[in-house]
């Protein structure tokens, strides 16, 4: 399937250079519900849940993807306000999880168990799919991996580019100052066969974004 991971631009570049994406720690994503999405009875259960949210966040990490391209807020909210990338990446459908959204927390008798002792790695994995219906506009699919071989030098994780998540296109944002031939050099000196890319512009018909196909309005 085709997913869209949004970045500046400094740092798409960085990921097309490097041949790698950053992974997300679950303690320090924008949402402060992440992980957080379940009624809980009391606050000892809270406090419970709590510590294991902080031992996941230590062990494993994710990157976040959106089903689709064209929605102007998630240019604006993760691609720098239109001025950085998106990127078109080839992921293997059992790889990419899709997230679920609804208006309420869930419950844990939804579980059909009595406390957070009898939980399963399943419901775990159901609770850090499940976001607040307020974010439903992001489309959002996430891959989950295990956090190891830290970078020396920018203290990060990143998940490689590979056969299961596989670069494909380059879309740049409609007010991005790259030039086609900055984004090219950046393809042909990281030896990303076939991966190709276009300027976004607005839609003429509809709240979207699209391609421009009009190449000579991009200056080289």
């Amino acid at each position: 399937m085709r997913l869209f991971h949004f970045t500046s631009a400094t740092h798409g570049l960085e990921s097309i250079r490097d041949k790698r994406i950053k992974i997300s720690q679950i303690n320090k994503v924008n949402d402060p519900f992440e992980f957080m999405g379940i009624h809980l009875k009391n606050s000892i259960e809270r406090k419970a849940w709590r510590r294991t949210k902080d031992q996941l966040s230590r062990d494993f990490g994710m990157v976040s993807m959106s089903k689709y391209f064209n929605n102007p807020l998630l240019w604006a909210h993760y691609a720098e306000n239109h001025r950085g990338l998106c990127l078109e990446i080839d992921v293997k459908s059992d790889v990419a999880m899709k997230v679920v959204y609804q208006k309420n927390l869930i419950n844990i008798q939804d579980f059909k168990i009595d406390s957070l002792d009898s939980i399963s790695q399943d419901q775990i994995l159901t609770i850090l799919n499940t976001k607040f219906i307020g974010w439903e506009y992001e489309h959002e699919y996430r891959i989950f991996t295990d956090l190891k071989d830290k970078d020396p030098v920018s203290d990060l994780y990143f998940l490689n580019f590979s056969d299961n998540f596989e670069l494909k296109r380059i879309l740049v944002g409609i007010k991005s100052d790259l030039s086609s031939d900055r984004i090219q050099e950046t393809i042909d000196k990281s030896k990303h066969d076939g991966v190709t890319f276009c300027k976004m512009r607005q839609a003429f018909n509809t709240f979207g974004i699209v391609e421009n196909r009009a190449k000579k309005r991009w200056r080289s």
